[in-house]
């Protein structure tokens, strides 16, 4: 039986989900006895992937998160003209070459946060002619729910979604992610307008094309939103000794369920407390193989339909090596078990599901006392000359018994 008295145990992992961005991705625990714990943040680390899964950067989540402007806030603006375009497939591409920057507002007429930004993106279109460069730039939306196929294209996950664009440019400038208030707006015009660009010239040179390789083998930024975005998680979890979960799913209602997707990697997943060098060479020799046999590391999951869960069922067995000394050095081992289904009634997600083995392999080291050699030794020797003993006599029998025939 497993007699281990701690009440805690680690679980280190690093898991990639190429389609699900950092900012709507959430780590959530939960146990049988009643624990429930969202939004997971401590020792959880999360960076920022482009479609190939190279490095942009930390997640937002690590900044200050965006305000909303108030309508009344502002008072009365200057009277204008300018009005927030709307855009559809035949004139997107048209708009975005006839200016030099133009921000889009991706959004969906039920999302609550769209309906608060759409007076601020007003506002902001009747500042920009007072603006000496805001001639040159533009505001504009998109209706996500009349237009999905324009929205997939742009990679749009969640609402709403803003995307600056320059000079005709389909691939966006960045995305933005300040606050949502008429002076981050027209901060961020300004900022663009001037090339003032939250970027050092070391990285301006990176983003150079010639240089994007070197750049991806280093984790420098490549760019700042590429199209399709992921995450990739990593760190450990305390959680009770007890069956219960971990899994990433969206934290955010707005998202796009149709955009959903489930595909993920599992760089590392590994139970209890990290083994020293000195423990690792003071354990036996076939047992450092099983330290690393960790079913799932490095494999691909891969979900060909959006709306999906993956379930990873997990059954972890402790491995005790009692050292001669008295030293136990606890290592886990696991087996696990894959499935996909259709999630009908909740998010999908990336669940792994764990349940520790009332069994354990316990491996004891005894050292041998110094008198159990020697006797063994004498025993050892003893014997050899008695055997030898007995040969002598057999030949010496034989020779004797040969020697009367002869003569």
């Amino acid at each position: 039986m497993d007699e281990g008295l701690d009440e805690m145990l680690r679980i280190n992992f690093n898991i990639t989900v190429p389609d699900l961005r950092c900012e709507f991705a959430s780590l959530d625990v939960s146990d049988q006895t009643g624990t429930r714990k969202h939004n997971m943040t401590t020792d959880i680390y999360k960076i920022r992937i482009d479609s190939k899964r190279r490095i942009l950067g930390m997640s937002a989540e690590q900044q200050p998160k965006p305000q909303f402007g108030d309508d009344a806030e502002y008072g009365d603006l200057p009277e204008s003209d300018a009005v927030v375009t709307i855009l559809t497939p035949d004139t997107f591409e048209s708009f975005l070459k006839q200016h030099h920057y133009v921000a889009v507002d991706f959004f969906a007429p039920w999302c609550i946060w769209c309906q608060r930004l759409e007076p601020v993106f007003v506002r902001t279109a009747k500042s920009l002619p007072s603006l000496h460069y805001g001639q040159r730039m533009r505001v504009a939306s998109v209706d996500c729910q009349q237009y999905g196929e324009l929205c997939a294209s742009q990679y749009i996950r969640a609402y709403p979604t803003i995307m600056f664009y320059k000079d005709g440019d389909l691939s966006p400038v960045e995305m933005y992610h300040g606050d949502r208030t008429l002076e981050g707006f027209l901060d961020k015009f300004k900022s663009l307008f001037d090339g003032e660009q939250d970027l050092s010239e070391h990285r301006k040179k990176i983003l150079h094309e010639e240089d994007k390789k070197e750049a991806a083998s280093k984790g420098e930024i490549i760019a700042k939103a590429p199209g399709a975005e992921g995450c990739q998680l990593y760190g450990h979890l305390m959680v009770k000794r007890v069956p219960g979960n971990f899994h990433v799913h969206l934290q955010n209602p707005s998202y796009s369920m149709a955009a959903v997707n489930a595909s993920h990697v599992v760089g590392e997943l590994w139970f209890g407390e990290p083994v020293t060098y000195d423990e690792m060479n003071r354990l036996p020799k076939d047992a450092h193989a099983h330290l690393y046999a960790h079913r799932l590391e490095g494999r691909e999951f891969i979900s060909y339909a959006p709306e999906h869960t993956y379930v990873h069922y997990i059954k972890v067995v402790t491995n005790s090596y009692v050292q001669s000394n008295g030293d136990v050095i606890n290592v886990y081992k696991y087996t696990a078990h894959s499935n996909e289904y259709k999630e009908e009634t909740d998010l999908p997600s990336v669940m792994f599901r764990y349940d520790l083995s009332p069994m354990s392999v316990k491996i004891s080291e005894k050292s041998v006392p110094f008198y159990h050699f020697l006797t063994s030794a004498c025993a050892i020797i003893g014997g050899v000359f008695t055997v030898i003993g007995l040969l002598d006599q057999i030949i010496h029998q034989t020779v004797r018994a040969l020697n009367k025939k002869v003569l």
